[in-house]
């Protein structure tokens, strides 16, 4: 594909980011001398989209509020204190 159909192609392009963006990365690859992932790791042992995750040790979860509670004195380490 040359740089021009590359453009061409992607700017034509309505979908949206998660549908599009395996072939947009495979489309860019020969563009920058690079290999595929299927290309390069046909198994896929690193070099692959959407590889699952596993957490293999304990720890606690992050809070999901930055926030003090209501009625609590202590501030948030993200509030700018000069505001």
């Amino acid at each position: 594909m040359t740089p021009g159909a590359f453009i061409s192609k992607w700017r034509a392009s309505e979908l949206k980011k998660s549908s599009a963006s395996q072939e947009h990365f495979n489309d860019l690859c020969p563009l920058l001398a690079e290999p595929t992932p299927p290309e390069a790791y046909p198994a896929g042992e690193w070099y692959c989209f959407e590889r699952g995750m596993r957490k293999n040790t304990g720890g606690r979860r992050l809070p999901t509020r930055l926030r003090p509670q209501p009625g609590s004195e202590r501030q948030s380490p993200l509030t700018h204190r000069y505001s």
